[in-house]
């Protein structure tokens, strides 16, 4: 594992985690919360805990981009793009059934997750296969060479 690029990507793809995030829910879906404002927490009590968004970003990052270093096999942008497809199903879609089921609020609210942490996760796929690389094998010594036998006769 190339240390250096797991953590430079991994703390990118948790900035990006908080920046999509905010678009998504404070720009894109504002409207939508606002009209169930009262099946959420209030705002202070946001403001208490929003601490945790960002631990939660952060460890988000790390064990994402780990799960890609170790699934991915040629760190390819479509490689990348195709995982971040596969966990944004893997967690968005059994997310959305049970919101639809059990959550009180206005089904945009469902929709816009389902669809913007789909985006979200092509993102946070695209920027794991570009920022991450593997060591070169450079370390590992070279084949020895043997020369050509001649025969002698």
């Amino acid at each position: 594992m190339n240390v250096g690029r797991y953590i430079i990507a991994s703390i990118v793809v948790a900035i990006a985690v908080l920046v999509t995030d905010w678009i998504l829910n404070g720009l894109i879906l504002a409207g939508a919360y606002e009209m169930c404002a009262a099946a959420f927490e209030t705002p202070e009590h946001i403001a208490s805990w929003n601490w945790l968004v960002y631990v939660n970003a952060l460890v988000f990052g790390f064990l994402l981009g780990y799960v890609y270093v170790r699934m991915a096999k040629t760190y390819a942008i479509q490689e990348g793009l195709g995982f971040g497809l596969l966990i944004g199903l893997l967690i968005k879609v059994p997310q959305f059934c049970i919101c639809v089921v059990y959550c009180p609020y206005v089904k945009a609210i469902d929709i816009g997750w389902l669809i913007g942490g789909i985006v979200q996760f092509l993102i946070f796929g695209f920027l794991l296969a570009i920022l991450y690389k593997p060591k070169p094998l450079s370390h590992l010594p070279e084949p020895e060479q043997s020369e050509p036998q001649t025969e002698s006769g």
